[in-house]
């Protein structure tokens, strides 16, 4: 994670919330990167006590606008299918026994 982002986060943490530690921002960091929506980041952070505040709102959309967004890596799930067909095509081949010449 970046300083600036560090910083952005750590200010508004002690702004909003009183206080600014580490695992609070790690926390606010990792609700923001894995929240769908802004609305969705809002929700998850005022149950953990941030204010329902314009302020706070600002803070949010900021934050979910700054913050990478954690992706799921659709590609495993068609590589998973890919060695599935593999494998049938594998069990549907016919196996014979070779004959030597005497």
């Amino acid at each position: 994670m970046s300083s600036d982002l560090n910083r952005f986060i750590s200010d508004n943490c002690l702004r909003l919330f009183g206080l600014a530690d580490r695992s609070i921002i790690d926390f606010v960091q990792a609700s923001a990167s894995t929240s769908k929506t802004p609305d969705a980041l809002f929700s998850s952070l005022n149950a953990s006590g941030l204010p329902n505040t314009p302020d706070a709102h600002s803070f949010i959309n900021e934050l979910f606008a700054r913050v990478p967004r954690k992706t799921k890596h659709k590609h495993s799930d068609s590589s998973r299918k890919q060695a599935e067909k593999e494998a049938k095509a594998l069990r549907s081949q016919k196996y014979g026994f070779l004959l030597e010449d005497e």
